[in-house]
């Protein structure tokens, strides 16, 4: 099974299990089972704001590098906003340095549920394949509950734990300052 077969078809569900902490805003990740022994991590939070508002976020290339931590830039090498392949460039700590890759990007929204999904073409990285989902948390729809999940692997000679472990220490910063640039623009 691939990670594309795991994309959510039709609605996400924030998990009443989790709720009190999503809403006092912590970002919650666990680990994820290796897909061809790539690691994985999964992420989910909640943003207080509409998804409508954060979905212009993420389909703005030009501008992705403010949201996203790490972001260089985001640049689309061909297709349209929706269904491109963008070339990706990120500055990160050590032990990962200057990274550059192409992802096919593919963005959806159904019925109240957003998601971008990519798939890894080449450059710096093994691989890079995973999704980012969105829906309406809340009355009239204040907030919104994303989750993201992902499996990358870079070319670096590191084990899989360091890389699952900066990976797991990653994802809550690109989820949080998400929160920041989303909310700031929706006030």
């Amino acid at each position: 099974m691939s990670l594309g077969d795991l994309r959510p078809r039709d609605r996400i569900v924030l998990p009443e299990n989790r709720r009190s902490e999503l809403e006092r805003g912590d970002i919650i990740v666990k680990r994820l089972p290796s897909a061809k022994g790539v690691p994985g991590v999964f992420v989910h939070g909640l943003l207080r704001c509409s998804p409508d508002q954060v979905w212009n976020i993420l389909i703005d290339y030009r501008s992705l590098s403010e949201a996203i931590f790490g972001l260089s830039s985001a640049e689309v090498v061909e297709g349209a906003p929706g269904d491109a392949s963008v070339r990706f460039t990120m500055k990160l700590p050590f032990p990962f340095g200057s990274l550059s890759w192409i992802n096919r990007v593919s963005a959806v929204e159904r019925g109240g549920l957003y998601v971008v999904s990519w798939d890894y073409l080449e450059g710096d990285l093994e691989t890079n394949e995973g999704w980012l989902a969105m829906s309406q948390h809340g009355e009239g729809g204040e907030q919104t509950y994303v989750h993201y999940q992902v499996h990358v692997g870079t070319r670096r000679r590191l084990s899989r734990s360091v890389e699952r472990l900066a990976v797991q220490r990653l994802l809550p910063r690109v989820v949080e300052r998400l929160r920041q640039v989303a909310e700031s623009r929706s006030r």
